[in-house]
């Protein structure tokens, strides 16, 4: 995938901008769908609660793929993409907020995911053949390899 299909993809899915995605949240061990999605909402409300999202402001709460002893991961739908767009802008000081492990992301699509690890792969080839000080920049919100600048 190119730049210019990565940056369409980000433009055709703008629905997903209300949307978050928890990694490593623990999974209730309830046996109804009910109550499980109660606890998810509960401890998602709390996780959040360091960038001043409420309860009232999550509107949906997903567990994506099929159950099993694994974590799967959460997709949370917000109420708007401004509180989306503060989640992930503050997501050290939310992830921090709690004892476990949880990592937030924006909600990308397959061909997001694809394009965004072939760039991980070439910088870590690049590494690996001697190149040094380069890192992932979001240039026009397409991740591309750049040059660092060099500390001493």
């Amino acid at each position: 995938m190119r730049s210019h299909q990565y940056q369409t993809q980000k433009s055709m899915n703008a629905c997903r901008g209300r949307n978050i995605m928890l990694f490593n949240l623990k999974e209730s061990n309830r046996n109804e769908l009910q109550e499980r999605i109660a606890d998810d909402v509960s401890k998602i409300s709390e996780i959040l609660s360091p960038a001043n999202v409420s309860r009232e402001q999550i509107v949906k709460v997903l567990r994506l793929g099929k159950k099993s002893n694994k974590n799967r991961p959460t997709k949370v739908v917000l109420d708007s993409q401004d509180i989306a767009l503060k989640v992930l802008k503050n997501k050290t000081a939310v992830s921090g907020a709690t004892n476990e492990k949880i990592s937030i992301f924006e909600d990308r699509t397959v061909l997001q995911r694809t394009y965004l690890n072939n760039v991980r792969d070439q910088l870590q080839q690049r590494k690996e053949a001697g190149e040094h000080n380069i890192a992932i920049k979001y240039n026009n919100e397409i991740p591309t390899i750049f040059k660092t600048s060099q500390k001493n």
